[in-house]
């Protein structure tokens, strides 16, 4: 307080505090900042004291300095806040496997830059699968060496599909990761010699060039016996398979291009023959079985590609849809975010009905921006109910179906049957409401993508996505989550 009466107005005291050596109040005026002479003013100030000897000292401004009362109290500072450690994904624990560690080199000069274009099985045939050979496309359109490539389909519009490498996965057909060219170019790794699959769709674990032991595995169901195979002796157990599949190069450079493939199959059929599956299938207007087992790149839209980079740095990409009936792509190193997407009130990653009246679909996103929004209507096709699992107990159709609703009540299908899309430009508003645009069909197959109308074709269970597409319908970044929806209130008129 300022007890002096020759200093009772602004501006007649004033002076400078420093603590420890330190500048902490700069030209004070007690009066001032107390509002009225007479008033107490108390501060308060924290430091730290090193020699043992508290040092306060006053420098005059205006008349001299004037210290009323001050007292000293010891505390203990808090302790310091722990640095987090990196974030870890399902790439990094791979790209740090010590099986993995041996075999790549991640020492390169950290300079240019690091970029891929992934494309899977673009193409008009629904029913096209990853399973055939150059599938999978993979470019470095950078300048850094690519060391390592991980996918991870644990977050695919289709969340039934998995890696099946052993035939454990899915039926009883399998393939392992092949490179079917310029494999020898790029330096590409054989998969026996590290470990390739991560992720274990249902638990346990994996161990390069070890026999798949089902002891390890749990699923919804303890059916695990084909009937149909091996003379009834029971077949391996249902909920192999895996989210995760790792690459490895010693050599993939800037411009070059390796082709490669492997079998990815609906988790759902696990344990069961491809015969079993396929047999009796929805024949979605063809006049042939439906590949139940096959998974296109349209199915694993949304899936996460992490590259590895020469000098240890990475890059992420998001696969998009193509505009094709069976096609994905993904540019790694693009950032964007995904496009805003309401359909029926439903945001991304939620579920939701239709039906009775056309889906209120609603894209949002920078003025400007080229939104590509696709639909696809998606099944179950498996439709064998003559041929039992489990000592007659049930039929595979039944398995499959139970298994699905089990696991994914609120989208239970593996398969898709048509893709639709458009491309539509933000206006100023930043939204644009796409209910009535005539690219969403929900009524028709038409044979687009290979197949045709048949039964309940127009109840369906549907999904959407959205993603920025440049003028090549290129993807700019991220998807966005799936939208489910199962119709609940008839075919949409």
């Amino acid at each position: 307080a300022e007890i002096w009466s020759g200093a009772f107005n602004p501006g007649q005291r004033v002076f400078d505090v420093q603590v420890e050596g330190q500048l902490v109040f700069d030209n004070l005026d007690v009066v001032t900042e107390a509002g009225a002479p007479l008033t107490a003013h108390i501060i308060d100030v924290t430091t730290t004291v090193a020699d043992g000897s508290l040092t306060i000292t006053t420098v005059p401004v205006v008349q001299n300095p004037k210290l009323s009362a001050f007292s000293v109290w010891h505390v203990t500072a808090p302790p310091p806040t722990p640095t987090p450690p990196p974030s870890s994904t399902p790439a990094t624990t791979a790209f740090s496997d010590p099986t993995v560690q041996g075999l790549i080199d991640t020492t390169d000069a950290v300079s240019g830059t690091g970029g891929a274009l992934l494309t899977i099985t673009p193409g008009n045939n629904v029913q096209k699968s990853n399973y055939g050979n150059n599938s999978f496309s993979l470019t470095n359109t950078g300048t850094k060496r690519i060391a390592a490539v991980y996918l991870d389909v644990s977050t695919a519009l289709f969340s039934d599909v998995v890696f099946d490498g052993d035939g454990t996965g899915g039926d009883s057909v399998a393939k392992v990761l092949t490179y079917n060219s310029g494999g020898g170019t790029v330096g590409a790794i054989g998969q026996g010699s590290y470990n390739w699959l991560w992720q274990p769709a249902r638990g346990g674990s994996f161990v390069a060039n070890a026999a798949f032991s089902s002891s390890a595995l749990t699923d919804v169901d303890n059916l695990f016996v084909d009937a149909t195979s091996n003379s009834g002796k029971p077949s391996p157990a249902a909920g192999g398979g895996f989210r995760g599949e790792l690459l490895l190069f010693t050599g993939f450079d800037a411009t070059e291009t390796v082709g490669f493939s492997g079998d990815m199959d609906p988790n759902s059929i696990a344990g069961l023959t491809k015969n079993s599956v396929d047999s009796g299938s929805n024949q979605a207007g063809t006049n042939s079985n439906f590949d139940v087992g096959g998974v296109s790149g349209a199915e694993m839209v949304g899936s996460i590609v992490t590259v590895l980079f020469g000098d240890g740095t990475t890059a992420t990409g998001m696969l998009a849809h193509d505009g094709t009936q069976s096609g994905a792509v993904a540019v790694i190193g693009a950032n964007a975010a995904a496009p805003g997407l309401t359909v029926n009130g439903v945001s991304p990653g939620g579920t939701g009905t239709y039906g009775g009246t056309r889906p209120t679909i609603v894209a949002t996103g920078p003025p400007g921006d080229v939104v590509r929004v696709t639909m696809v209507k998606a099944f179950d096709p498996t439709g064998n109910t003559s041929s039992t699992v489990a000592t007659g107990a049930i039929t595979v159709d039944a398995l499959v179906e139970a298994r699905l609703l089990a696991q994914y009540p609120d989208f239970p299908v593996n398969n898709a049957v048509q893709w639709q899309h458009v491309d539509v430009t933000i206006p100023s508003g930043g939204s644009v409401d796409l209910t009535q645009n005539a690219a969403f069909d929900y009524v028709n197959i038409n044979n687009v993508g290979g197949a045709n109308d048949f039964t309940d074709d127009d109840i369906l269970p549907i999904a959407f996505v959205a993603v920025t597409v440049d003028a090549q319908g290129q993807p700019l970044g991220d998807t966005s989550a799936p939208i489910r929806l199962i119709n609940a209130g008839g075919p949409v008129p």
